[in-house]
């Protein structure tokens, strides 16, 4: 990989430290667990699905497949929630294997996204979050899915029917990649103009207009999101210091630094390097 006209040995040695520290997160299973020693390895889907995605980035396969793919397998059998099956499914997608076998298909086919408002007072971030999962599971594993009510609460919280809801970039981001997912980016040129308006010399971006917060995963989102709408990344220096600042004397990528690494913030960390150096590498 060639870093061209951005700061490249920070940068490529950034990313090699990062996937070594993803190769000493993986457990006797095949499972992969951000804290792990000697004596004590608790594997999860969690993160052994962001393992096999930073492999995956870096066009490179998760050590021992087959023990991978039975953990997931395996892993996924512990509940029907949509976390579980989108981590397990998603996956063994990623690592290019059998897929969800009968039974999981059958729950993936039995998700459905829940009213917004519904009894169980989540808030609308996480409502977000949940479903993007569902309709990532959806559009994979079945090819239909009814957007129809998800697409109106976006609009909805686009256009101010919730006087008390305050845009902000990591809603933004999983609104825009749930409007990409079911083809709909062409209705989301507020939303890219918005997110677009949040970048910042120094910070990279902020999560809303006057929040200073600055963090791998706001800076994920972000660019993320410029990546998914088209937007140029106006501040890209400032954000390769602030996640080559975040990694940690392990190799891998934490939250903030200071913070302990984890294989979510790693390779997200890891995802910001490769694209903007991919960038700085287009003519």
């Amino acid at each position: 990989m060639r870093a061209c006209g951005m700061t490249k040995k920070p940068a490529d040695l950034g990313i090699e430290r990062s996937l070594r520290y993803v190769t000493s997160r993986q457990c006797r299973n095949g499972g992969f667990c951000f804290y792990r020693t000697e004596y004590l390895e608790e594997p999860n889907l969690y993160d052994t699905f962001y393992a096999i995605a930073s492999y995956r980035l870096m066009e490179k396969v998760a050590p021992d497949r087959d023990r991978v793919v039975d953990f997931l397998q395996s892993a996924a059998s512990y509940g029907s929630q949509s976390t579980y099956l989108y981590y397990s499914a998603l996956g063994m997608r990623l690592l290019e294997g059998p897929g969800p076998n009968p039974e999981m298909r059958r729950r993936i086919s039995q998700l459905h996204v829940r009213p917004l408002w519904s009894d169980d007072h989540r808030s609308i971030s996480s409502w977000l979050e949940e479903a993007w999962m569902i309709v990532k599971l959806k559009k994979t594993f079945e090819e239909v899915a009814d957007t129809k009510m998800v697409q109106r609460v976006i609009q909805d919280l686009r256009s101010g029917r919730y006087p008390d809801y305050r845009p902000n970039l990591m809603d933004g981001y999983l609104m825009l990649r749930i409007l990409a997912e079911i083809d709909r980016l062409r209705e989301a040129v507020d939303l890219v103009r918005f997110i677009d308006g949040l970048q910042a010399p120094s910070l990279g971006f902020k999560v809303t207009d006057t929040s200073a917060t600055i963090n791998v995963d706001v800076l994920y989102a972000g660019v993320f999101s410029c990546a998914t709408g088209g937007i140029p990344v106006r501040h890209a220096q400032d954000i390769l210091g602030h996640v080559l600042g975040s990694q940690t004397q392990n190799g891998g990528f934490a939250r903030a630094p200071g913070a302990a690494s984890d294989l979510q913030s790693n390779y997200k960390g890891l995802w910001i390097l490769r694209y903007l150096l991919d960038q700085a590498c287009r003519p």
